[in-house]
Parts: C-alpha cells; structure tokens; sequence
C-alpha cells in the first residue's frame, strides 16, 4: 500500500470549534489540479474551468488510485463560471422553480459537473439509477460521524434552505412520497444545536456508536426504497438550477493542533492542501496530516496533493495523536468494538509475526475499515492497517510479507 490509512487517530470525541463556525471561501488558491480521466485530455479534464491558465501535466501518487495526472492551472477566476450551458434554470428570481421535471434534473447535473461527495459518483447517473430502482423516498445525506469532521452537518446548518429547496426540487421529479435529512446526533457542542427541521425538510438524527452505517434501515420506513444524495451535492443543485452554476467548489473541514482557526472550508476543486492549511492558519508544521476522515482517512507526506469532491477533511497535527506504539496488553477492546465481528488482536499479532495462514482463517476480508480498532486501542497499535494489509494479501492472492 503506498498510503497509509489513518488507523483511527485517537482524537478527542468534539466537533467544535469548526462545527458551529461560520463556513469560510478560499476564493482564488494559487494554482489548482484536476485529475485527467484515462484516455482523456487536459481540455475535457478543465472543461469546468473557465479564465484559468494552463502550466502542464503533473502526475500524482494519489490514495485509492495506483497512478493519476492532473492537469495544473493558475486560476484567474476560479469558480466565477458563465450561466451559457446550464439548460435550465431561472434567471429572474430566486423563487422555486416550478415545473421541473426529472429528464430536466438530469441535464442540470450533468452539465453542471455536480459529483456527490458522500460516494464520488457523478449526481446525474445516481439520478438515472435512482429512477431504474424506483426510488420512493430521497434522503439529503448530512452524516459526520467521525471526530472532527463535520463538512456536512455543518453545510446543513449554513446552508440548510438551500439543501430544502434542491431536495424539494428533486423529490418533486421523481414524485417521491418522502424525502428528509439524516445527521448523526452525537455532536459535542452545548452552543449549537441541530433542529428538527430546515426550510421545511424534516431532520432525523442517527443515534449509537461509530460507525452508523449499518443502523441507517432503522431510520427510514420498511417499504421505503430510499436515495441518499450529499447535502453538498444538493447545494451544487441548487446552485445550478437557480443561478446556472457549474460545481468548481467542495466543503471541507480543516482542523487539528496545528490550525489556528479550526473551521469549514469551501475551497475549489484542485486547491493544494498547503493552500487549506495556510488559508485557515497553520501556526506550526504537522508532522501528521490526514485526509478523508480522521478514523477511515489517509495520512499523506506531500502537501500538494489537491483536494478533490470527496475530500471531506484535512487534518493537521505537530505530534501524532495515536503517541507511542505499546505492547498489546490483551484487553480485548478492539474485539468489543469490531462491527464486523472480527479479532483484530489475534490479525495482528499473527501478521506481525509471519503467521499469514493463520490471520487470513480469521477473515481479514470482512474488514469495514472503519478503524474502530485502532482508536480504542489503549497500546496505540496500528491493528486496522495491519488487517487491511492482511486484507489486501487475501484479494490480490500474492505471497509477499507483509510489514506490520
């Protein structure tokens, strides 16, 4: 593996102060990257970027992906798009757009670029498999419920009418019987509290440990055939369908020890994450900096990677939460918390040793990688990336040792 998950950073179990902090806007970063599909040139990669100064080709090591190029330019106007190619939309007023039906919905999200940040899927063809399975009910996706992060419940609360009016719009074309938010419930802060509803639009919240998703059923009715839309991703809509904007924007949250001002970041798509750190004020180098979440997030070494629509998070520390690796002291928490059922103290002692055969009886593959392992861990040991690599080893099918 050529990153390293976070492990499950044992963080604090707050949100503030960057929940309840007014959103911020990195206008204009110095220069920007957008990935390059294969097979693809750089003006089909930058086609929602207008007024931006092509430099050339740089090419990535990026998480989840083996190898990627991006096309890097200097900005001039960064998320300043023209209205010309958005079919749909009201020019006159901000009033709810009536009428609009789903083959209409679907031009607006393709031709505004919008990307759903809760899974990276392009929101038009989540639209067209939502009408394939019949959805009845539509769901504006606002859970963070990992330490630290909270770009999407705090975008519900920023921009919570906007989110209503776009899911309105949505469940209005698919003739969806139901449609509300779901938020995680867990949220550490006594000055801020999330209501009941936004602008019209119900909000139920996900109570119980991390992780959640395997509760979500319990939240939605028995013959709904629910779709999830990130409420980023109805902001983007909304913006489309009123104001003919392209999506050249994602929220994230940037936090840590090493932020003076913790808080949500609008930042466009491409931004370094340098740039995000400077922007909210790094006040001392980190020697740690995750990205995608705190307790299923990457740790990364270069800071110019960009980020990109599923970036939910960047977080900055000077020395690394998770301390000192101690010798496993057989508590068997991390069985306790396992989701999955798995024994991820005996993965790890048989994987540190060489005792491969023996961990993968233990079905390393049924692994969610949520990290709850290494967070509860009181010897701080790395057990979920010693299970993904053990993991790894079961799907790829190579006899390679595996470093613990």
């Amino acid at each position: 593996m050529k990153f390293k998950p976070s492990g499950g950073l044992n963080l604090y179990q707050h949100k503030e102060p960057a929940f309840s902090r007014d959103q911020r806007r990195l206008v204009s970063p110095k220069r920007i990257f957008i990935p390059i599909p294969d097979g693809k040139d750089v003006q089909k990669a930058s086609a929602f970027i207008d007024e931006a100064e092509y430099i050339g080709v740089s090419n990535f090591e990026y998480p989840g992906a083996e190898h990627a190029r991006f096309g890097q330019f200097r900005p001039s106007g960064a998320g300043q798009q023209g209205e010309d190619e958005i079919p749909y939309y009201d020019r006159e007023k901000n009033a709810i757009v009536e009428n609009i039906d789903f083959n209409d919905l679907v031009d607006v999200a393709r031709k505004a670029f919008i990307i759903d940040e809760s899974d990276g899927r392009s929101l038009y063809k989540k639209f067209l498999g939502f009408r394939e399975r019949r959805v009845n009910c539509l769901v504006a996706d606002a859970i963070d419920e990992e330490p630290y992060v909270s770009s999407k419940v705090n975008t519900l609360m920023k921009k919570g009418d906007q989110v209503a009016d776009a899911l309105s719009l949505a469940a209005g074309a698919f003739a969806a019987a139901k449609s509300f938010a779901l938020c995680y419930s867990h949220i550490d802060d006594t000055k801020t509290i999330v209501p009941s509803s936004i602008g019209g639009m119900h909000i139920r919240k996900i109570s119980g440990k991390y992780p959640v998703k395997n509760r979500i059923e319990n939240y939605t009715g028995k013959k709904d055939i629910c779709g999830f839309i990130g409420v980023q991703a109805l902001v983007h809509l909304y913006r489309a369908v009123y104001f003919g904007k392209k999506q050249s924007t994602t929220i994230i949250t940037v936090a840590g020890d090493c932020i003076g001002y913790p808080c949500n970041v609008e930042v466009p798509i491409g931004t370094p994450v340098q740039e995000a750190l400077e922007f909210c004020g790094l006040i001392r180098d980190p020697s740690q900096v995750v990205i995608m979440g705190s307790m299923s997030g990457t740790s990364i070494t270069n800071l110019q990677l960009p980020i990109l629509h599923s970036t939910r998070s960047v977080i900055a520390f000077h020395v690394p939460a998770a301390g000192e690796e101690q010798p496993c002291i057989n508590c068997g928490k991390c069985n306790q918390v396992c989701p999955a059922g798995l024994s991820p103290s005996f993965i790890y002692k048989y994987g540190k040793y060489g005792y491969f055969a023996r961990a993968e009886r233990l079905h390393p593959e049924k692994c969610i990688e949520c990290a709850c392992c290494s967070y509860i861990c009181p010897a701080h040991l790395d057990l979920s990336y010693m299970v993904m690599q053990i993991k790894n080893r079961i799907a790829e099918k190579k006899p390679e040792s595996v470093n613990p």
